[in-house]
C-alpha cells in the first residue's frame, strides 16, 4: 500500500473538525436559500424586452412618454363641459329658507298630505296625477 496524499489526508482532517463541517453546512443552506429566493421558481413575467415571442403578446399601440401638460389642459376641458348640478333662483336664501320653514310647519301641522296648502303640495311635487293617485313613488 501506498501512503495517502497530503491532499486527501488534509481533506479527511478538515472533514473531522465540526467548525469547518458547520461552516459548510451554512454555507449549502445559504446557497439553497439564495437559489429558491433568485430562481423562485420562475418569475411572474416570463417575456423581458427584446424577447421575440411568436404569439400572444400584442402592444396595439405606441408606447410613449405622458404629456402632463396637455394631459391637464384636457382635464380642464372635460370638467367645463360636465353641467352643473344645482341650479340657482332669483330668490335670495334668507327667503327660501323662510319658505322652506313655513312648508315644513305646513306638513307638520296636517295629518295628510291632501290637506297641505297647494303650493307646499307643488313644492313637494306631491300633487294628483291626472288618474287620481299621487305621484310620490313606493
Amino acid at each position: 500500500m501506498r501512503e495517502a496524499s497530503k491532499l486527501s489526508t488534509r481533506m479527511e482532517i478538515a472533514l473531522k473538525d465540526r467548525r469547518i463541517l458547520s461552516k459548510l453546512a451554512l454555507t449549502l443552506f445559504t446557497l439553497l436559500g439564495l437559489l429558491l429566493v433568485v430562481e423562485g421558481w420562475h418569475t411572474p413575467f416570463p417575456y423581458r424586452l427584446g424577447d421575440h415571442v411568436p404569439h400572444g403578446i400584442i402592444a396595439r399601440t405606441q408606447f410613449a412618454e405622458f404629456d402632463n401638460h396637455k394631459t391637464e389642459q384636457l382635464r380642464r376641458q372635460k370638467a367645463d363641459e360636465v353641467p352643473y348640478v344645482f341650479r340657482t333662483g332669483v330668490f335670495p336664501i334668507k327667503s327660501l329658507s323662510a319658505r322652506l320653514r313655513s312648508y315644513l310647519t305646513d306638513i307638520a301641522s296636517e295629518a295628510y298630505y291632501n290637506d297641505l296648502e297647494p303650493e307646499t303640495q307643488e313644492a313637494f311635487e306631491l300633487t294628483l296625477t291626472a288618474n287620481g293617485s299621487n305621484n310620490v313613488e313606493q
